[in-house]
Order: structure tokens, then sequence, then C-alpha cells
């Protein structure tokens, strides 16, 4: 613990991805040095998309961009749906249908993650949301859900009750958080993150919502309202 506490002061946090392939060990560009280890994505053709390996950018209807479930797929002109490499959507019945005559279930579109302008970054174990100014901030929750105030955001799998101030989990109570602003910096940028919608649930549990916080040059994170 007094480890970590030190390393907070000093400014240094865990490596982050760096847009050219490498890692950063620290607040400083010129750190980058070392082979990053995440999870490769797939870009998508707009750029600032990306869609978990193995998977397909296909467009959606709203024009933003979704991820298909499976490599090389064909995506269905319905903008919905994708269906295996090689095969034909046959929408009308909701299967492809393989050369050979086989058929298999449609695979429903699911949305693609946006990465944040890529020279944006928050530390390890949080979130990157969308602010009021349309910059990112930081949400204290890892995995977090980013509420509609683009102020506040709860921890994953929660509802965001923003009348009562307050996050929902079945019979748990979080508060909200506030988001801080991401730190900019030409080596290090956000980590992919969807703005997840609250999960349903079946008892409500109430959580206080979490505010943002932002970051200065020495890495140290102080809250908006401060």
């Amino acid at each position: 613990m007094v480890g970590l506490v030190l390393l907070v002061l000093l400014g240094v946090s865990s490596a982050s991805p760096c847009p050219d392939g490498r890692s950063c060990e620290g607040s400083d560009a010129s750190c980058c040095t070392s082979p990053p280890a995440h999870v490769k994505a797939v870009k998508c053709p707009d750029q600032e998309s990306e869609c978990p390996d193995e998977t397909t950018c296909c467009q959606l209807p709203d024009q933003t961009w979704g991820c298909c479930q499976m490599p090389n797929a064909v995506c269905c002109e319905d903008q919905r749906h994708c269906c295996p490499e090689g095969s034909r959507c046959d929408l009308s019945h909701s299967r492809c249908v393989s050369p050979g005559g086989g058929s298999v279930a449609m695979l429903e579109n699911r949305p693609a993650r946006r990465r944040p302008g890529g020279k944006s970054s928050c530390p390890e174990g949080t979130t990157c949301c969308l602010l009021t100014s349309g910059d990112y901030g930081c949400c204290p929750y890892a995995e977090a859900v980013c509420c509609n105030d683009h102020i506040h955001c709860c921890p994953a799998e929660s509802m965001c009750d923003l009348k009562h101030e307050r996050c929902l989990s079945g019979d748990q109570v979080f508060p909200l958080a506030t988001k801080t602003s991401a730190r900019p910096n030409d080596c290090e940028y956000c980590p992919l993150s969807p703005q997840k919608p609250a999960a349903s649930s079946h008892s409500e549990q109430l959580l206080p919502l979490v505010p943002l916080w932002k970051s200065n040059s020495k890495g140290l994170f102080s809250s908006l309202a401060s």
C-alpha cells in the first residue's frame, strides 16, 4: 500500500498503450519503450471506432459502426445483422445461407467502442466517459456506466438515477461518481470504453452517483468540484 501511494505521489502510473504500439511507463511521452500488453482491436473505417480482435466492423442504421462477433463477416443490408464469411444474408427468413445450401441464424451487430480522440489517458482501473465539453473524462469506477448528464458515472451493471443522485443496482447502494478531465498526452490514450447503458435489475439497489475528476501534469487527480 505504501509503495502504491509513493507511485501516485511521484506521478507514475501503470503502463498504458501507445498509438505507435509501445507502452507508457510514466507521464513523459519519451518513456514509450516496451511492447504493450493489451487486447488487439479492429479499427473501423471512421478511424474512431474499434471492435475486438476476431470481429468485423459493420455500419449500423444510425451511420455509426457496430461489431459482428465473427472475423471477415458479411454485413447484411439491413445494417443490423451479419453472417459468416462466404455466406449470404437471407433477411426474409433471418438466416445466413452458405454456398452449400446450409443455413444458420443471423447474428445481431453490437455497437463498436469509440477510441476517445486517441490522445487522452485515464489511470488503470478507471473508465473514459464523455464530458459536457465533448472531451473525455475519467470515472473512478472500472467498467463504469457513463450517465447521460455527462457529469456523473456509476459502477458496472448499475443504473444512473440522476434525479436522486444515486446509482441503482440490485440490493446495493453506491454514490454517483463525478468525472474528471482525462490527461492529454502525446504518448498515452484512453482505454476503449463503450458508453454503457445502465443494466436493468429485478430489485432496485441504491448507489450514490460519483463525480468525474481531472488530472494535472503531475499525474495527481482532483475533483472538478474542488
